[in-house]
């Protein structure tokens, strides 16, 4: 039987399954531009230097998020001879011609199908051979953009997935980020701002459109305070986390130490003790933040 000071609440596993799957990944990859003049539309997230930076511009000093807040690089955007073969999915047909004529005004860029499901996808893939890049609308009927990219990066891992879409909602940025996506472009850049973001892709660097950029940083810092407050949440003894959830759903001191058949007073030494290990200066803090990491449930007001 494990002892009440060293069992930890289960939220520790999903604070390390976030950790993998999302806060660390976006710790080590986020930069936030320069002070310089940025142009609207696109931002780039580079892969292990996290460097994001405008498409089309040239290269500009970063300010890095998290431990390597204080490094700044400059770096010129890469250049590609060789063409790259695209792949277009999405379920609008207006849109998804408008998309192949944008691209194939450049020479070395080749549109190899222009499809609008995911079935249509695979057969492309079968037919024409396996692209470099795939822009993918994320919603469309049946099989929805983020669940075909999940799979396209199981099956073929090389290949690089840009999402599309009119919404630019955290969870999907998230969603598709963690699905494989390489980037999210919202529909209303420009067709420079389409072109060079292919450019980018098949050169090996994710990308993000500057709308989303602001999103994905606010996400991120939300991730990294609820991490924090997860890993404070699991150093409580088995008593306080008794406690705090009793405490979530209302009850008084008093009442507690009647349900747990123990003294108001030692009831009282518990709270002050989980204040402290949750740095909060009061109950209903204290409660909201229960509530919060899915500890206890408030009582019906």
């Amino acid at each position: 039987m494990q002892r009440g000071d060293e069992r930890r609440h289960p939220a520790t596993d999903q604070a390390a399954n976030r950790r993998h799957h999302g806060v660390s990944f976006l710790r080590h990859t986020i930069r936030i531009g320069s002070d310089q003049p940025q142009p609207a539309g696109s931002v780039i997230f580079h892969g292990p230097d996290g460097l994001v930076r405008p498409v089309g511009g040239h290269g500009t000093n970063g300010l890095l998020v998290g431990a390597a807040r204080r490094s700044i690089l400059t770096r010129e955007p890469s250049v590609s001879r060789e063409t790259t073969k695209v792949l277009l999915v999405d379920d609008h047909p207006v849109f998804r011609e408008g998309l192949r004529q944008c691209l194939e005004a450049r020479k070395d860029i080749r549109v190899l199908a222009a499809v609008g499901s995911g079935e249509e996808m695979w057969k492309a893939i079968r037919a024409h051979g396996r692209p470099q890049i795939v822009l993918m609308d994320v919603e469309m009927p049946g099989e929805g953009g983020i669940e075909l990219t999940k799979a396209l990066h199981e099956k073929h891992p090389e290949i690089r997935v840009v999402m599309m879409t009119a919404f630019s909602d955290s969870e999907r940025v998230f969603a598709a980020l963690k699905a494989g996506a390489v980037g999210y472009l919202l529909k209303n850049v420009s067709p420079e701002e389409i072109r060079a973001t292919v450019e980018r892709a098949a050169a090996g660097e994710p990308m993000l459109s500057g709308e989303i950029a602001g999103r994905v940083l606010r996400e991120f810092e939300r991730e990294r305070e609820e991490e924090r407050y997860r890993e404070q949440l699991a150093g409580l003894t088995a008593r306080e986390e008794e406690i705090l959830k009793l405490l979530a759903t209302g009850e008084s001191n008093r009442e507690i130490g009647k349900r747990l058949f123990i003294s108001e007073q030692t009831v009282k030494n518990h709270v002050a003790s989980i204040f402290r290990k949750l740095q909060v200066n009061d109950r209903t803090k204290a409660a909201l933040l229960a509530v919060k990491l899915g500890l206890g449930e408030k009582r019906p007001s």
